[in-house]
C-alpha cells in the first residue's frame, strides 16, 4: 500500500480548492447572465403598456399651454388633447406591431385613427367657437349654437366617437378570431372599446396593441438551462479554471 506524502496531499487539496473556486466563479457568471436575461424579458413584457402614458402626457402639456378661465370650451380642449394622445399611441403601436398585422387589421386601425382625427378637429372647433369663456355646460348649450362652429364641431366629434367605438370593437373581434391575442384579452378589448370616447377614446384598441407588442406568453421550461457562451470580460477569468479542470482530470 502506497501512502501519499504530506506534500502530495497538500497539492491535491490545493487543486481541489482551486477547482471549487473555479466552479463557483463559473456558476456566478452563468447565474448573472440568467438574471440579466430575466430582466430584459420583464422589460419587454411590460414596456408596451407605456402606450397608456401618451395621452396623459399630451393632456398635461396642453393644460399647461392653454391658459384662461375654465368652462365648456376647456372641456373640449381636454377631450381633443386626449384624442390626440391616443392617436399617437395607436399610430406608434401599429408601427411597432406591424409584423403581426394583416390587411384587415390595418384597415380597422385606420378607421379608429380616422375617428380620433375627427374627434380632435371637432373638439377644437367647439373650443374655438367659445374660446376662453366661462360658460358652463347648460349656458353653452343655450348660447353656443349662435356661435359659428359650435354645432358642426359637436357633430364632427360625435362622428369620430362612433368610428372609434365601432372600429375598436371590430379590431378586438378580429384579433380574437385570428387568435392574435388570447380570449380573455379579446373580451377585455371589446369591453374597453365601449368606454366613453369623450373621456378617453380607443382604450380597448391601445390595450390590444400593447398585448400584440408583448407577444405570446412563453411556457416556462423545467429542464436545466443550457450553458450560453461566456462574455469576453469573463473569459480571462475562466482560462485558469479550464487548466485546473484539465489538471484535476489528469490526476484522477
Amino acid at each position: 500500500m502506497i501512502l501519499a506524502t504530506p506534500f502530495a496531499s497538500v497539492g491535491m487539496l490545493g487543486d481541489q480548492s482551486e477547482l471549487v473556486r473555479c466552479g463557483a466563479s463559473l456558476w456566478v457568471t452563468l447565474e448573472g447572465q440568467q438574471v440579466n436575461t430575466a430582466r430584459v424579458q420583464q422589460w419587454r413584457r411590460w414596456a408596451p403598456f407605456g402606450l397608456f402614458l401618451v395621452a396623459p402626457a399630451v393632456g398635461a402639456l396642453v393644460d399647461l399651454l392653454v391658459p384662461g378661465p375654465r368652462g365648456h370650451w376647456s372641456g373640449h380642449v381636454g377631450s381633443g388633447a386626449a384624442a390626440a394622445g391616443q392617436l399617437l399611441a395607436v399610430v406608434a403601436g401599429a408601427v411597432l406591431a406591424r409584423r403581426r398585422l394583416n390587411g384587415l387589421l390595418v384597415l380597422l386601425l385606420t378607421i379608429v385613427a380616422v375617428g380620433l382625427v375627427l374627434e380632435v378637429i371637432g373638439n377644437q372647433r367647439v373650443a374655438a367657437s367659445i374660446w376662453q369663456t366661462s360658460y358652463g355646460d347648460e349656458e353653452a348649450a343655450a348660447i353656443g349654437p349662435s356661435f359659428e362652429g359650435f354645432e358642426s364641431g359637436h357633430a364632427l366629434a360625435g362622428t369620430g366617437d362612433m368610428l372609434v367605438v365601432l372600429g375598436g370593437l371590430a379590431f378586438a373581434l378580429a384579433l380574437g378570431a385570428l387568435r392574435r391575442v388570447g380570449p380573455g384579452v379579446a373580451v377585455a378589448g371589446v369591453v374597453l372599446s365601449l368606454f366613453p370616447p369623450w373621456i378617453l377614446p380607443a382604450v380597448g384598441t391601445v390595450l390590444l396593441l400593447a398585448f400584440l407588442l408583448r407577444g405570446p406568453r412563453q411556457a416556462v421550461r423545467s429542464e436545466a438551462p443550457s450553458v450560453t457562451p461566456t462574455p469576453p470580460r469573463h473569459r480571462r477569468n475562466l482560462v485558469p479554471c479550464q487548466a485546473t479542470f484539465a489538471l484535476f482530470e489528469g490526476r484522477s
